[in-house]
């Protein structure tokens, strides 16, 4: 009986406000739903789990063509992070891949009361009888018959039941698949060390090369300094996507540093 009472007191410990935590801490970054920049996804997402490196899995997602959309970070009981959960999340917010990752942060302890009621009786008694009776006047006698009703209050009784949870760090990363790749880099301003070694403010730096691009294709690499679009010189990040805008769809001549050489690469933008 004991077991079962702390085992009903424990599930209402953890049901305690169940919604959707993943739709609740859900953090985004943008909208896929009707956005022509993104695949609209068909069907369930495919859910993966994080290996050790969350860094080198976001990247590899990047790589293959992939921006993650958004973000659930929360912590819970184990119930909290059920696979519906994260996809009932998926589907609203359009995203075709989901990363998830959650970690045991330790266990909640503690004691609920549990009070148990018994209920007032009321006690009902019937009586009858013949009454005798003497006295200087003579004698008499009689039959009598009542009811009477006594109330017996109620009692009740409370004990503390102990109780433990355990409970977990829960990630999710959301991710919609790019439709229009026009280079395929994911580009830095310079750092400061580069900004010495190359003696310039100018340019930026591929970080990152999506599988199957343009730079892909044409062999651009990470760490690559990418100094002009034809003859128009690239001054920072936000230059160097707007000169992409204006050459999209368009052969196009990107002289780039590598090493210490300078080079050009001759590639065509996606529209």
């Amino acid at each position: 009986m004991f077991r079962s009472i702390a085992f009903l007191l424990t599930s209402a410990l953890i049901c305690i406000g169940c919604k959707n935590p993943y739709a609740d801490f859900y953090h985004p970054y943008q909208t896929v739903v009707g956005n022509n920049l993104f695949v609209q996804p068909q069907g369930d997402p495919a859910i993966y789990s994080y290996s050790t490196n969350v860094d080198q899995d976001n990247r590899a997602m990047r790589e293959n063509g992939f921006v993650m959309v958004g973000y659930s970070s929360f912590n819970g009981n184990g119930n909290a992070g059920s696979q519906g959960n994260v996809i009932a999340q998926a589907r609203t917010v359009g995203a075709s891949v989901v990363m998830v990752k959650n970690a045991r942060a330790g266990t909640q302890t503690g004691v609920m009361p549990y009070t148990t009621y018994n209920p007032g009786q009321i006690i009902t008694t019937n009586s009858s009888g013949t009454a005798n009776a003497y006295g200087t006047g003579g004698y008499a006698y009689g039959n009598y018959q009542g009811t009477s009703t006594t109330y017996v209050p109620g009692t009740s009784s409370t004990q503390m039941i102990p109780y433990t949870v355990q409970r977990y760090d829960f990630l999710a990363t959301y991710w919609a698949r790019v439709s229009k790749i026009r280079l395929g880099v994911v580009y830095l301003n310079l750092p400061t060390e580069m900004r010495q070694r190359l003696q310039r403010n100018t340019g930026v730096v591929a970080d990152l090369i999506m599988k199957g691009s343009p730079a892909f294709i044409s062999n651009i690499l990470v760490g690559d300094v990418i100094l002009k679009v034809n003859d128009d010189e690239v001054i920072d990040s936000n230059g160097f996507g707007g000169l992409l805008n204006r050459y999209a769809g368009k052969q196009v001549i990107l002289t780039i540093i590598r090493g210490s050489e300078q080079k050009t690469i001759s590639l065509r933008l996606n529209e």
